[in-house]
């Protein structure tokens, strides 16, 4: 089993379920690593509640694991090694500190978190940033804000962090603070999958995002899924810079938020495409004739030129 190349251990591990795969993680260093780095979405998950930290007025912390189970948040501390996936749900700092430091003290410990979840209906990104900075060999992050990303005082260049194996990136619901959140990811470059979905922007903010995404290298994956802004998204010069090529994309939605123009200019310089999913609304469209001709264009390269394509909607 030690010969055999990790492209097929990934293939025979993907047929295996949460707890024969945490078996299978315990084995030997090498099916860990392979498990750690290429399937960490799939991996068993500690899910540490803070709304439930918050209403417990016993200074007993617990949190729920993957079967949503209780158990003592403090025997963690004691752990040199945990499951590699947490999902925390409504992280801010309101809640986390009524764990004092010892939050921190178990994270410490968790240098090698593959896989991270967060849900919060109000989240501290100063403090999210203090959180991911503790990791450094993370591959998945998802974030969902929900409703409002809460800092008291703007994120500045010093809040960015390098994630060099982060390759996975998702985050939802957020409203209009939410551009912040793209300064603490602005210098990875290692991302191989972006996923935006249920944004809302005012005030010329979307360019940050803009920006990060173009700025990407690795790129292979694009999901942007009902994003609302009163800017468009892809409305500058860079798209005719950019290095990535993308496998994927599905853009679905998006109401007014696009430059079909610039995106088209950027879609079309693609030509390893093997899924495609599309829906444009142009019923907003201020030059509906010349957005139009946008689509045609798009259309027309994805039925001339992309020969790998496997599925298009």
């Amino acid at each position: 089993m030690d010969n055999l190349p990790t492209e097929s251990l990934v293939k025979i591990f993907t047929f295996l379920g949460s707890k024969d795969l945490l078996n299978m993680a315990k084995t030997c260093k090498k099916f860990n690593q392979v498990i750690m780095d290429f399937m960490p979405i799939r991996y068993p998950s500690i899910r540490i509640d803070f709304q439930y930290l918050y209403y417990n007025k016993v200074q007993k912390f617990t949190y729920k694991d993957n079967y949503n189970g209780e158990r003592d948040f403090n025997c963690l501390l004691d752990t040199t090694r945990l499951y590699q996936n947490y999902i925390f749900t409504n992280f801010s700092k309101e809640h986390t500190d009524r764990l004092g430091s010892k939050w921190l003290q178990l994270f410490k410990k968790q240098i090698n978190a593959r896989c991270i979840r967060i849900k919060s209906d109000c989240m501290d990104l100063q403090q999210l940033s203090n959180l991911i900075k503790l990791t450094h060999r993370l591959v998945f992050l998802e974030i969902d804000g929900y409703r409002i990303a809460k800092m008291e005082q703007p994120l500045d260049e010093t809040e960015a962090i390098q994630l060099p194996s982060l390759k996975h990136l998702k985050i939802h619901s957020f409203l209009d603070t939410s551009p912040q959140i793209f300064r603490i990811f602005q210098d990875c470059r290692t991302l191989k999958s972006i996923s935006l979905s249920s944004l809302f922007f005012i005030n010329k903010k979307i360019k940050s995002i803009s920006d990060f995404i173009l700025h990407q290298r690795a790129l292979e994956q694009l999901d942007l899924i009902g994003l609302d802004s009163h800017n468009a998204l892809f409305s500058n010069d860079s798209v005719h810079d950019v290095r990535f090529k993308l496998k994927k994309i599905n853009c679905e939605y998006n109401g007014y938020s696009f430059n079909l123009e610039k995106f088209a200019v950027m879609f079309c310089r693609q030509k390893s495409f093997k899924e495609v999913t599309l829906a444009l609304d142009l019923r907003n469209s201020s030059q509906p004739a010349q957005d139009e001709k946008h689509c045609d264009a798009i259309i027309r390269h994805v039925m001339s030129s992309c020969d790998h394509l496997a599925s298009l909607n």
